[in-house]
């Protein structure tokens, strides 16, 4: 047994010395001098790695307002620049909202028109009342000097005596 625990650790020692010598990075290695004929062509360059790839940019997205996407124009993966649309959302409620907001826009336009038209026809009565008043107030005026006319041609049919003590002639 200890033969085998002898042999082992000399083993392990011999790949232990064996993997150091392998991965020095200040080992000398052989230098090769290769001659090569220059001619010209393309030139072709294959390169080999590993690694992980990424996004050179990862954007959170959301919309301005909620709803439910009616289409999507981009999958996972695809590029994309400034300014491509990437999802619609459905419009329908936005379009019905929309509607009935014109709907209450054309509403209140007509109930305005409706005020303006009826202080119009008030304005308008009120005019025929002044009209009418003044009307009313040159009849009046009208009456009252018919009024005087009247009592100054009845104060010009009685004959009062001029003077005191005078006594009329008895009309025969």
């Amino acid at each position: 047994m200890k033969l085998k625990q002898i042999l082992t650790a000399v083993l392990l020692a011999g790949l232990l010395a064996g993997v150091t010598a392998c991965s020095n990075p200040f080992s000398a290695k052989p230098e090769t001098n290769q001659q090569y004929e220059a001619t010209q062509g393309d030139l072709t360059v294959k390169v080999n790695g590993n690694g992980k790839t990424g996004v050179a940019t990862d954007a959170k997205l959301s919309f301005e307002t909620g709803g439910k996407i009616e289409k999507l124009n981009v999958k996972k993966g695809d590029v994309v620049t400034k300014g491509d649309i990437l999802a619609i959302l459905e419009t329908d409620d936005l379009e019905l909202a929309k509607s009935q907001a014109q709907v209450a826009l054309a509403q209140a336009q007509v109930t305005i028109t409706q005020t303006k038209l009826a202080q119009q026809t008030a304005e308008l009565a009120l005019v025929k009342t002044r009209d009418t008043r003044s009307a009313l107030e040159l009849a009046l005026f009208n009456a009252q000097v018919n009024r005087k006319t009247a009592e100054v041609a009845l104060s010009r049919t009685e004959e009062t005596a001029p003077a005191p003590d005078i006594v009329a002639a008895k009309a025969a």
